[in-house]
């Protein structure tokens, strides 16, 4: 009868452990992160960037027309925001890549004008920033990927030639980096 009881308490005392951790850890909880992601477009027509809080459109903003000033795109194709929260976007017919603070157009810094040599792009349409804040673009008109560590250029590095084999492109579009 005690080795009975024993089974009983050990495998009660099992069922109501399981049960509580199991719970426990299987529980889905939201947890409300340290910052509120926003949706961040580039509105190739209308020349400009948006940004907006959700799918609902909640606090829309926009920046830019069509120009090549500062405050002004022609044809943004690609957006990237990086560690600090600053966004770059692939200006893609200004042949330049543009980074600023915010939507204000704060910080607005270019890099970049119409060429195939450093320095210079060819309707740039991919844009993405690792986790050291390195940029990389997809150089669509040369076929190429670029690396820069800044927007001052440093540490230009390209890689790719027009063609169908490896280290070949014909026309890089997208371009994301994990």
């Amino acid at each position: 009868m005690g080795k009975k009881i024993f089974r009983i308490g050990f495998g009660l005392f099992f069922l109501v452990t399981v049960f509580f951790l199991g719970f426990e850890i299987g529980m889905a909880r939201y947890v409300k992160p340290a910052y509120e992601p926003k949706i961040y477009i580039t509105d190739f027509w209308n020349h400009r960037i948006v940004r907006m809080d959700d799918m609902h459109g909640v606090n829309f903003i926009a920046l830019g027309n069509k120009g090549g000033a500062r405050g002004q795109f022609f044809s943004p194709r690609g957006i990237a925001i990086d560690s600090k929260g600053r966004i770059y976007i692939a200006d893609s017919d200004n042949n330049r890549i543009v980074r600023m603070n915010d939507m204000f157009g704060n910080g607005w810094v270019t890099f970049g004008h119409k060429g195939s040599g450093i320095g210079e792009f060819l309707t740039p349409k991919g844009i993405a920033v690792d986790a050291q804040d390195r940029i990389y673009i997809a150089d669509w008109g040369n076929n190429r990927i670029v690396r820069i560590d800044n927007m001052n250029g440093d540490g230009w590095v390209s890689f790719g030639v027009k063609g169908s084999g490896i280290g070949q492109f014909s026309g890089p579009f997208g371009i994301a980096v994990k």
